[in-house]
């Protein structure tokens, strides 16, 4: 699938930039949908996609910085990029009502804690208020990230987690990654 996705939508995307003249420095996303009939680009963002990067995040174990200058002065090519060889899956805790009506500044009551290289806790838009409580700040307010050696744990850790997230109406999706688990 990986071959397909780089000979179908990356390789002719950098040809076609490359062509126009329009070379760019940074973060290019290509969104994508896996459909029966292979992979179709939805979006280019030019920007690290919430939550799509943020599931990408925890893998990897070069210096971030590092990896940035890397991209400005034009060495990615060359950078030695390290990963975990682990698996991670992100689920989105949103507000009641989104995407289309929510409230905002709903006091969270609690949060699952981070722990290093099996689960991240993502912010994606949440504020304190006067008193230093968290308070909700829009629809998608975070991303809960489970990682371990096999799609199965990384699921089962992000799903433990995800219940601890407690605000008014939180909700979210439960059925992330079961197109992995299930067998047809």
């Amino acid at each position: 699938l990986l071959q397909v996705i780089e000979d179908r939508i990356i390789k002719p995307t950098f040809t076609g930039l490359a062509n126009e003249g329009m070379m760019y420095t940074g973060v290019l996303y290509f969104g994508l949908m896996i459909t029966a009939d292979g992979p179709k680009l939805l979006e280019y963002n030019v920007r690290f996609g919430d939550p799509e990067t943020q599931v990408l995040l925890p893998l990897i174990q070069s210096d971030f910085g590092n990896l940035c200058e890397a991209m400005l002065n034009g060495t990615i090519d060359t950078f030695p990029i390290e990963m975990l060889p682990d698996y991670a899956v992100g689920v989105v805790v949103a507000a009641e009502g989104y995407p289309v009506d929510y409230r905002k500044g709903i006091i969270v009551n609690s949060l699952p804690q981070s722990v290093a290289r099996k689960l991240q806790l993502f912010h994606a838009s949440t504020d304190r208020d006067d008193a230093g409580r968290i308070r909700t700040g829009g629809g998608r307010c975070f991303t809960v990230v489970g990682v371990g050696p096999t799609i199965l744990s990384a699921n089962k850790r992000a799903y433990e987690a995800v219940s601890a997230v407690d605000f008014e109406g939180a909700w979210y999706r439960n059925d992330i990654g079961q197109k992995f688990l299930i067998e047809e």
